[in-house]
């Protein structure tokens, strides 16, 4: 339920944004990294959710394609969508994104809280 709700509300949230894109796309990253968190986490089993949660990444993954910088949200990206590829037992193209989203939280954010988060992922991996 509390689930449910939060997902209402990071789409009504993308909604919103979406009026801005024109000015700043990368003004979409966060809901569309929250809603594909949200439905990696909560609604994994779910085959629509799986289908959602692709789609959301892949428009994550074309905006960044087309801007600079943003780093956190590269690393981001690329975390879930190593998810993703674990839930579709794609376990090499898994590593293969964890191991990006690792590099980048290395070279350019040095988060150390979600470094650990894709440190632990890569442990399930492997």
């Amino acid at each position: 339920q509390m689930f449910e709700e939060a997902l209402k509300w990071f789409r009504r949230s993308l909604q919103a944004r979406r009026s801005l894109q024109q000015i700043s796309p990368y003004i979409l990253l966060d809901a569309l990294n929250n809603i594909s968190k949200l439905l990696l986490e909560e609604f994994s089993g779910d085959e629509e959710s799986l289908k959602d949660c692709e789609k959301y990444l892949t428009e994550a993954s074309h905006i960044l394609s087309e801007i600079t910088g943003h780093y956190y949200d590269r690393a981001v990206t690329k975390s879930c969508l190593a998810k993703l590829k674990m839930r579709k037992k794609n376990y090499f193209e898994a590593y293969q994104y964890d191991l990006e989203a690792l590099s980048i939280i290395e070279n350019k954010t040095q988060n150390a809280d979600y470094m650990f988060e894709v440190l632990l992922h890569l442990a399930h991996l492997r």
